[in-house]
């Protein structure tokens, strides 16, 4: 209290001061008496780790009865004891006799000493190999089993159910049933317009199968014409050019065949060769760089097309003002008439055109600029304009 320069005036301070020194004097004691405990606790709970440890780790090698490292015995009993103790359970129980240890790769290994597992049943043992396999062979057959439930689960999955099939039945006999009143109201109906309607759409069905059977015509002579100056076999040169022809007709292959004559249906099929389905495999959707660029170097392109095939490569399409005449045959094409042509490129089926009904106004456009400067040139040259 002189320490602290502390002065007491009477008693009542004395004594006030006297308590608080007791106070104070017994926490101390019971922080050292914890302080005690603690670490009398810890040095027991060490001892009762190391018993534990020589008892379950040779028990645990034994049962198991297979090589393993320290670290091995450390990880298979999820840490339970440090590495250090593993070790040294493992090195005190070769020395008692009941393990062994082998040094592979400069590592340890420890197992179980053979010595003191005594004699065993060969029968016992063959009796459990036996039963061993029988259940392996069971479990096989039920494995290969549920995988067959599941791939039928997974179709029945996949497919509705009866409910729904109903359902839909149910919806498809009401259409069916709107349809069939639809039907017999257009059946009765009197509406001379849809009749004459119809007359035209037969007539003009009539007149583009004449068109079609002339113009097939044109194109067996063109082809009868190439494949005569033509290496390939005529089927081969069919599918070179890609000639697409209607299912179930058959072509003339010139006694290349039996009977001379080849099917060419869309029903029936060949097996492609190597190469073919290299190629196939091959095909490749174009990325979106080579799109923008063919999209922007188009106009340069056709136009270096037309440059490089004015002379050799456009042919007048002369068939045109009767190909015309056939489609639109209700028309009056002696009256004048503006005829407007998408991609007139330079102009083979706009003169053509002209040159059959003089009265035409001809109008024609085209992406490439040399294309329409060369169909220009060409109207200036035979005086249309």
């Amino acid at each position: 209290l002189e320490r602290q320069n502390v002065h007491i005036d009477n008693s009542l301070d004395f004594c006030v001061l006297v308590r608080l020194f007791l106070s104070k004097c017994n926490a101390l004691f019971v922080a050292h008496t914890l302080r005690c405990d603690k670490f009398t606790t810890h040095r027991m709970s060490k001892a009762d780790l190391e018993e534990k440890a020589f008892l379950k780790i040779p028990e645990y090698m034994k049962e198991q009865n297979r090589p393993y490292s320290a670290v091995d015995v450390y990880t298979n009993l999820r840490q339970e004891f440090g590495k250090t103790l593993v070790l040294k359970v493992l090195e005190a129980s070769v020395a008692s006799g009941v393990l062994k240890e082998k040094l592979v790769v400069k590592q340890k290994i420890f197992y179980a000493n053979q010595d003191n597992l005594g004699e065993y049943d060969e029968a016992a043992i063959a009796e459990s190999d036996a039963k061993i396999n029988e259940l392996t062979e069971k479990l096989t057959g039920i494995s290969a089993q549920y995988k067959e439930l599941q791939n039928e689960l997974r179709v029945l999955s996949g497919m509705q159910t009866t409910e729904q099939l109903q359902k839909l039945t149910s919806e498809l006999k009401e259409k069916i049933g709107r349809m069939k009143t639809q039907l017999a109201k257009f059946e009765q109906s009197d509406n001379t317009a849809v009749a004459e309607d119809g007359k035209k759409a037969m007539e003009l069905e009539a007149n583009m199968s004449k068109l079609l059977v002339k113009r097939k015509r044109i194109a067996t002579d063109m082809l009868n014409a190439i494949s005569e100056c033509s290496p390939l076999k005529k089927c081969e040169l069919l599918d070179s050019i890609g000639v697409e022809l209607e299912p179930g007709e058959w072509v003339r292959m010139d006694n290349e065949e039996e009977g001379g004559f080849k099917s060419v249906s869309s029903m029936t099929y060949r097996e492609l060769t190597e190469e073919e389905k290299k190629k196939l495999q091959q095909q490749d959707v174009v990325n979106e760089f080579k799109q923008k660029k063919l999209e922007a170097e188009a106009q340069k392109n056709w136009d270096r097309f037309y440059n490089r095939n004015r002379d050799n490569f456009f042919k007048d399409r002369n068939w045109s003002g009767q190909d015309l005449q056939d489609l639109c045959r209700d028309m009056d094409l002696t009256v004048p008439l503006t005829f407007l042509e998408a991609g007139c490129g330079v102009g083979n089926m706009l003169f053509p055109m002209k040159s059959a009904f003089p009265n035409l106004r001809l109008q024609g456009f085209d992406f490439s600029p040399r294309a329409v400067q060369m169909c220009s040139e060409r109207a200036t040259e035979l005086g249309v304009s």
